[in-house]
């Protein structure tokens, strides 16, 4: 007889603020076992006595892990899903891990929680096949043999978006994903790039796919009407300008709707170099007023071995005057300190950072000391069978803490200043320094 169904998405530690939207497709395609759910998001709920209550009524605990889009902080939901497992484990409950976690990270997972299961596939239906088989079942002897079925199956987005687009809200509270008066919201998986320090092309295999028009005006209308405090929806999405017709198609229906909102949203070089002038204004009067890219390095060589030449100095820099030229606001993102050339790249990034800013002091920038991702094309170059360390931000043994000092000072001086004259404002002997 199946108990309870605990779905768990790990804590990321504060660093991310995105509403759980694998759980909520997980939950979607549960829909029939609906009543028996229980939905623990740790970054919103830490009531261990809650949580113990939890498992002592559970058949199952699917720990479950970013996918839609990905970032560093899988780091911190691996410790902190091995933390639960290791919780689940002593209730003797059997344990399913899915999401990035279970695609790229199983062998790490192994050597704490040697019992756990590992679901590897991107097709939510999947997860539905294993639980419905053990409804029908008297106990789990047959899990593992279930799971390996469904890893069998490809990686199908563009089939969970069919089935599964049309998720709801109920299970989370929206209030508490609003984070400066800004919600998180996703329309599409994957991203057509094949940047090696990226997690996304190792899963996604460079495809990219969205989901439907009429799901989205639906999230979008709730989550704007339930939530006056709302003053830009950011698409969270690794891509978002993809596919040209597919945006403006959006926009154009969300307007019929009479939906209007402010947005912001990622994207890359080579993407926005599609748009033309009157595309990219038409993209304002749409509501958008931020564009996010990544610049990566300023080092071309590094430019060429890592992005696979998506971006280069100059499409950069005439993109950031295109884009405000027409009002938008840019911030750009970067990627400090490989360990190819000899480490040349960390002087070469922030001295191109300086320009950027010198010519556009409104420039929003971020800069982050390159950690590699295991699954990752250079993290596989880097550590091949090698251990290394699943603490977060700690695999990157070659830069120094002087280097990641000098970082602190960029980041606490040329990358907040707002006026390129700002030195006329100083002291005569300070400003000639």
């Amino acid at each position: 007889m199946l108990n309870k169904i605990l779905i768990y998405f790990p804590n990321t530690e504060e660093y991310n603020f995105t509403p759980p939207y694998e759980s909520l497709f997980q939950i979607k395609a549960l829909e029939d076992f609906a009543d028996k759910i229980i939905f623990i998001d740790a970054r919103k709920s830490n009531d261990n006595n809650f949580i113990k209550q939890a498992l002592s009524d559970v058949s199952i605990v699917i720990i479950s892990t970013l996918i839609k889009y990905t970032s560093i902080t899988i780091s911190f939901q691996l410790k902190d899903g091995i933390k639960f497992s290791k919780l689940a484990e002593s209730f003797s409950l059997p344990v399913i891990w899915t999401g990035m976690a279970a695609y790229l990270l199983e062998n790490n997972i192994k050597a704490f929680c040697t019992n756990d299961l590992f679901l590897k596939t991107n097709y939510e239906g999947s997860l539905k096949n294993i639980i419905f088989k053990l409804s029908k079942s008297d106990n789990n002897s047959d899990l593992q043999k279930w799971v390996e079925e469904e890893n069998k199956h490809c990686f199908l987005p563009s089939k969970s978006f069919e089935d599964f687009g049309n998720f709801d809200f109920k299970s989370i509270k929206t209030k508490d994903y609003i984070h400066h008066s800004t919600f998180d919201y996703i329309i599409s998986t994957g991203c057509i790039n094949s940047c090696s320090f990226c997690s996304v092309p190792a899963i996604y295999k460079q495809k990219w796919d969205h989901n439907k028009i009429e799901n989205i005006i639906n999230h979008l209308k709730e989550i704007i009407s339930e939530n006056k405090e709302i003053k830009t929806i950011h698409f969270r999405d690794d891509n978002f300008l993809i596919k040209k017709s597919f945006v403006f198609k959006l926009f154009h229906e969300l307007q019929k709707e009479n939906i209007n909102f402010l947005w912001s949203c990622q994207t890359s070089v080579n993407i926005l170099l599609r748009f033309k002038d009157e595309e990219i204004q038409q993209l304002y009067k749409y509501g958008c007023r931020n564009i996010s890219f990544g610049v990566e390095s300023g080092d071309k060589f590094i430019l060429q071995k890592v992005t696979k030449s998506k971006t280069n100095k100059l499409q950069a820099i005439e993109l950031i005057k295109t884009l405000t030229k027409h009002n938008l606001s840019v911030s750009i993102t970067s990627i400090i300190s490989f360990q190819y050339n000899k480490g040349r790249d960390f002087n070469k990034t922030l001295r191109f950072l300086m320009k950027l800013k010198l010519l556009y002091p409104q420039l929003s920038m971020y800069c982050t000391v390159f950690q590699p991702i295991p699954g990752t094309e250079i993290f596989n170059e880097i550590f091949k069978n090698k251990n290394y360390s699943l603490e977060p931000l700690a695999n990157n043994t070659w830069t120094s803490k002087r280097k990641k000092r000098i970082l602190k000072k960029y980041e606490s001086f040329y990358f907040v200043f707002d006026n390129k004259n700002f030195y006329k404002q100083l002291p005569k002997e300070l400003s000639k320094k």
